[in-house]
């Protein structure tokens, strides 16, 4: 998996487009505190642009648009120290190793919204690593209700 960081002038920050193997957009962020309105949809606009990797080197170059490309650790090692709870390592690191670079980038992505669920409900206690990575990688911890009150977070 590759990360391109695309630099603009128009504002500070980066644009992050990640691309799978096959060089297809996996995930897109804008990493900047200060966007205008205008600045936005301009981006979102030309996104189809950067639909593959070829077409984002591509047109990139044709606006002399700065930009860095960066390959994605998909190492266990960050795994593990982003889960930040070190139980049974021995048992999660052959069940990494098995799994595909799509779906560790995935685990990746969502362990950071479990992260931010267990921080949200103090009195859940979170999970093993290997209880993480064997029941509950597919779950979406965004839309998961919240562990206090048992409401829904989405409805009102």
């Amino acid at each position: 998996m590759t990360k391109f960081v695309l630099i603009p002038e128009a504002f500070s920050g980066n644009l992050s487009f990640v691309y799978n193997k096959g060089g297809l957009l996996v995930d897109f962020k804008v990493n900047s505190w200060d966007i205008k309105e205008p600045d936005l949809r301009g981006v979102l606009s030309v996104l189809p642009e950067y639909g593959t990797a070829y077409t984002f080197t591509q047109f990139a170059t044709k606006y002399k648009y700065q930009f860095k490309s960066e390959t994605i650790d998909l190492s266990f090692e960050v795994f593990w120290r982003m889960y930040g709870s070190p139980r049974d390592r021995f048992r999660c690191e052959p069940r990494w190793k098995k799994m595909t670079e799509e779906k560790r980038y995935w685990i990746l992505v969502n362990l950071e919204c479990y992260n931010r669920y267990c921080s949200r409900n103090p009195n859940y206690s979170k999970l093993t690593p290997y209880e993480y990575l064997t029941a509950h990688t597919e779950d979406n911890w965004d839309k998961v209700k919240e562990y206090d009150t048992k409401k829904d977070v989405f409805k009102m």
